[in-house]
């Protein structure tokens, strides 16, 4: 896990596959929830852990897994972005459209 402060921007996205497509960040903050753990609160998006905050005297500490940021009170989750084709239909020219 990646230890992140509040109110940092998350840098380690380098080792996904895919360089060519830039990333999108996606604000999952309604569909996270989060279970106590003594001293913490484990964080999860679909049954997946994704990060947890600890409940020290110093303040609020968040971990949030590689791909997953804590930003002005809002999670978020890098992915790539989604190539788009720009036509409704191809190989019009055989006829079927």
């Amino acid at each position: 896990m990646t230890v992140l402060m509040k109110h940092t921007i998350y840098k380690g996205l380098l080792s996904m596959n895919d360089q060519s497509r830039p990333m999108e960040r996606i604000d999952i903050t309604s569909k996270v929830y989060g279970k106590f753990d003594q001293n913490s609160m484990n964080l999860f998006l679909n049954k997946e852990k994704i990060g947890r905050i600890l409940f020290t005297n110093e303040g609020n500490h968040y971990e949030f897994s590689d791909g997953f940021e804590f930003d002005q009170d809002r999670i978020f989750r890098y992915e790539r972005a989604m190539e788009k084709n720009g036509r409704y239909v191809e190989d019009c020219d055989l006829g079927w459209c």
